[in-house]
């Protein structure tokens, strides 16, 4: 693959098959694509608003805007498929938008240890949101810094070695991301065996929540999401690891299939079934709450 940074649009002297991908993206289906995104960024603002799940909207929102602006320069590429600005756009946020929603799906844990049990749970639920965001810190380092140095030599800003360097720390990032998500994966398995095997201390205040169709819903949607992550994130590695100017480079049907579209079911599903329609607050009651409410009938009945 040729790398030429005076390259501005298709000529003669700057073909197509020498951009950093090979071919012109197509504009019907990347467009799709944002607009998927962008309908996924409005509806999480609007439950955010509604249900005031403030931390998993945020992280969500971010994930959907990363979405937003990696399609925006896709299109960008689609008519001008030398463009550096959309190249940037599309290699970065694509590449660190789905860890956003890894940490939705994260965050969400805590309300399904509420929901069943705390004490059979082997982690504090609340610690969760910080296990959570440590996890992730690292691989979002890893992968942005790794696409900022395959964005600037691609190209040909800086010279070519950074090309194979910045994969080599994306994989790492992705690796350490694929690892977190194992890790989660043996606990939520872990924890499901101590509630079969403990079902007198599931949390009765709840049992309303577990047994509604709404749960059953979100029991699909987040490990839907889940699988989405890592699908998009076993992708990029094969893609990486095979290297650039290569076949899966090349193959965008491949990049639609295994990266667009999964990663939009990871964004829709948990749009869809959001867990602030899930655990709603006049209806869902973890233990703390159970705990303030009997503390309030007994001062009401000592007075």
């Amino acid at each position: 693959m040729s790398y030429y940074s005076n390259c501005l649009k298709v000529s003669d002297e700057c073909p197509v098959s020498a951009t950093p991908f090979g071919y012109a993206p197509s504009l019907p289906a990347n467009a799709t694509l944002l607009a998927i995104f962008c309908i996924v960024t409005i509806a999480q603002l609007i439950q955010g608003f509604r249900y005031q799940t403030w931390g998993f909207t945020a992280t969500f929102i971010l994930g959907s805007l990363c979405g937003v602006i990696g399609y925006a320069g896709r299109v960008m590429m689609a008519s001008s498929p030398w463009s550096h600005v959309g190249f940037t756009l599309q290699n970065l946020f694509l590449t660190v938008g789905p860890l956003f929603f890894l940490n939705g799906v994260f965050l969400c844990y805590t309300n399904i240890i509420e929901t069943y049990s705390i004490t059979l749970s082997r982690i504090n639920p609340a610690t969760y949101p910080l296990i959570s965001t440590s996890v992730i810190l690292l691989p979002f380092i890893l992968l942005t810094s790794g696409s900022l140095l395959q964005s600037t030599s691609a190209v040909g800003f800086t010279p070519p070695f950074y090309l194979s360097t910045g994969s080599n720390i994306v994989i790492a990032g992705l690796s350490f991301q694929l690892l977190s998500m194992i890790c989660f994966g043996v606990l939520h398995a872990d924890y499901k065996i101590q509630v079969r095997a403990y079902p007198e201390q599931l949390n009765a205040y709840a049992e309303n929540t577990r047994a509604s169709r709404r749960f059953m819903y979100f029991y699909i949607a987040l490990p839907t999401t889940f699988l989405a992550v890592g699908i998009s994130a076993i992708y990029r590695m094969a893609v990486l690891g095979q290297g650039w100017g290569m076949s899966f480079m090349k193959n965008e049907i491949g990049f639609i299939c295994l990266e667009g579209i999964t990663v939009a079911i990871a964004g829709y599903a948990l749009s869809v079934v959001h867990p602030g329609y899930v655990f709603r607050p006049t209806e869902y009651i973890n233990h703390k709450s159970a705990e303030m409410i009997t503390d309030d009938k007994l001062e009401e009945a000592w007075n």
